[in-house]
């Protein structure tokens, strides 16, 4: 938690994101509330003023010292901006004094991008919740929270708010872990403008849920099996002698598996390997990812990543090491080891749940993470019976999702597709 000095750690997870982000792959993800009227700025800029320092892990400017990156609480004034074109932009500080964070408004949404080393979408969520309510309270809006869901102003902010969950839940136990092998790697003609394309379907979620159930799985499950048939297609298309396996990383919330209330990352991640085969189809790609699932999603085998990804942080060798030798040691291990074990993350935040009074108040949400250089990204959220689908990607070519959602709509879906149209540029 912040100490006397108001200074923050960074948590295991969001340690590795100061070193590996840059323009072109720059670790952000976005959170859109799509209300049912017109956004009044100048209340939106009172509501986030009233609940910055309820959420201080969120307005903070970071910090170099001598051997880690630290965060500091910001104490400059947070501004709410007119949306841009580009979304899920790289978080440049100097632009935008030294906060991580930016709050939009377009027409009638709200819009919160996080750079992911100081929040994953779980903690965001409950940082545009908070938001959403406190601006319809003073629109004079009846908000009445019967089940206290939402984190309101005046009300204190918790150390559990604050916690590294991964430090808490260390321990130094050695585990058998899944090793992932190189994964097949999309590539394609990159935009000549900066930015991230992004296709979005809205569909009606009991009717996903219904084809979902029909394969036998549940929905990630499903959507999963359709993006790597989509990869599978591509692959098919592009490269026909490729021997590498698809690879679809799955973020995992893992307050679901300990006990953990942090408003700070808290995910990590399981791998769903398709090795190659001939014809394989929907079906396949099920029955690989429940065995994924049944090897990878247990405390277990979470509890044996968790410990691994500690070990770093806590070996007396790395410690010791400045911060300059650190950052260099960081991107080359990345870039070689885990820059190539993703052919497609795919990130279902699941059902947001509000009260009542919010229902009346958004229409839907929306859940898009930053494009990398290598990996297109699958972001879902479900909120009020519709299911929005978000596929983000940094090249021109929309074999994928084509693929994807007409293999939706060809078992029964009936989808709304949008597109920011950055394939234009």
């Amino acid at each position: 938690m912040f100490n006397d000095e108001r200074w923050l750690t960074i948590d295991n997870a969001g340690k590795l994101f100061p070193y590996i982000s840059k323009k072109g792959s720059p670790n952000v993800f976005r959170i859109a509330f799509y209300l049912k009227d017109n956004i009044n700025p100048e209340i939106l800029q009172k509501a986030v003023d009233d609940l910055k320092y309820r959420f201080p892990t969120f307005f903070v400017k970071m910090r170099s010292g001598i051997f880690w990156y630290y965060y500091e609480l910001n104490e400059r004034r947070f501004l709410v901006k007119e949306e841009r074109p580009f979304i899920c932009s790289y978080k440049n500080t100097s632009k935008n004094d030294g906060y991580f964070l930016e709050i939009f408004y377009y027409k009638n949404r709200i819009a919160i991008e996080v750079f992911h080393a100081i929040s994953d979408a779980n903690g965001a969520v409950e940082l545009g919740k908070a938001i959403v309510y406190r601006y319809a309270e003073l629109l004079g809006l009846n908000m009445v929270d019967l089940n206290n869901e939402i984190i309101k102003v005046g009300s204190e902010s918790k150390i559990t708010e604050y916690e590294d969950s991964f430090k808490a839940n260390y321990n130094q136990e050695k585990l058998k872990r899944l090793k992932a092998p190189k994964a097949y790697l999309i590539k394609g003609s990159k935009f000549f403008a900066p930015g991230h394309g992004v296709i979005v379907g809205k569909v009606d979620s009991k009717s996903l849920i219904e084809i979902a159930h029909k394969y036998d799985c549940t929905v990630t499950q499903f959507l999963c099996a359709v993006a790597m048939k989509s990869i599978y297609s591509y692959m098919n298309k592009h490269h026909k002698k490729n021997t590498l396996p698809i690879t679809v990383v799955l973020p995992v919330n893992m307050r679901k598996f300990f006990d953990s209330q942090t408003l700070r990352n808290f995910a990590l991640y399981i791998y769903l390997i398709q090795e190659i085969k001939p014809n394989l189809e929907i079906a396949d790609f099920i029955e690989t990812i429940k065995k994924c699932y049944n090897e990878q999603l247990n405390k277990e085998a979470l509890q044996s990543t968790l410990n691994a990804n500690m070990r770093i942080e806590t070996n007396k060798l790395l410690k010791l090491c400045p911060l300059f030798l650190k950052i260099l040691a960081l991107k080359i291990g990345y870039n070689k080891i885990a820059g190539g074990l993703s052919s497609m993350s795919v990130s279902n935040l699941g059902v947001v749940k509000t009260p009542k009074c919010l229902e009346n108040v958004i229409e839907n949400i929306e859940f898009v993470i930053s494009g990398t250089n290598i990996s297109h990204i699958n972001s879902i959220v479900t909120y009020n019976g519709v299911t929005k689908i978000a596929i983000s990607r940094i090249i021109q070519e929309l074999d994928i999702e084509k693929e994807y959602f007409t293999t939706l709509s060809k078992l029964g879906l009936n989808l709304t597709v949008s597109s920011n149209l950055w394939e234009e540029n």
